[in-house]
């Protein structure tokens, strides 16, 4: 597994994972997004500074595995989310892909916390954000609240 920076041509893809009918199901806003407000909520993203999307993929770039990504929300405090490509869910790749983001996250952030919303129904996500050291710190209206501090994930 190989991990980049999102570009531009990467757009469209995570377009389609995001409104994959498994992705939306489990979505907190559990809506599609239209592909004009995806376009300028992904443009917008990947041109600020306080926020990054890693992608995965295999050799030679030839299937890309998913998507992470961090976007800051308070002073030290970034939110994370992932999404694995539809044809690689199921496969095990989303523990080493979120371990590896948030290690390379932690190293240029040090400090930082990172938090993530899961829907309480979603039971895989919940023991992938468990399995890469997030505890929960609350539930609320059927959402899981995770957070994982700077340095406590043991460089996995």
């Amino acid at each position: 597994m190989y991990i980049r920076l999102a570009e531009k041509r990467d757009c469209l893809d995570l377009w389609k994972w995001r409104n994959d009918y498994k992705a939306v199901m489990n979505s907190i806003s559990r809506s599609v997004v239209p592909y004009q407000s995806h376009s300028k909520w992904f443009n917008r993203l990947i041109n600020k500074t306080d926020a990054e999307i890693f992608i995965a993929y295999d050799k030679k770039e030839k299937n890309k595995i998913g998507m992470v990504r961090f976007e800051r929300k308070l002073r030290k405090v970034s939110e994370v989310s992932i999404n694995i490509n539809p044809h690689f869910r199921g496969k095990g790749l989303g523990r080493e892909f979120l371990s590896r983001s948030i290690a390379t996250f932690f190293k240029s952030k040090p400090g930082f916390v990172v938090k993530a919303r899961v829907l309480i129904k979603n039971h895989r996500s919940k023991r992938l954000f468990k399995s890469c050291g997030f505890g929960v710190s609350s539930v609320r209206d059927k959402i899981v609240h995770y957070t994982l501090k700077g340095g406590s994930n043991g460089d996995k």
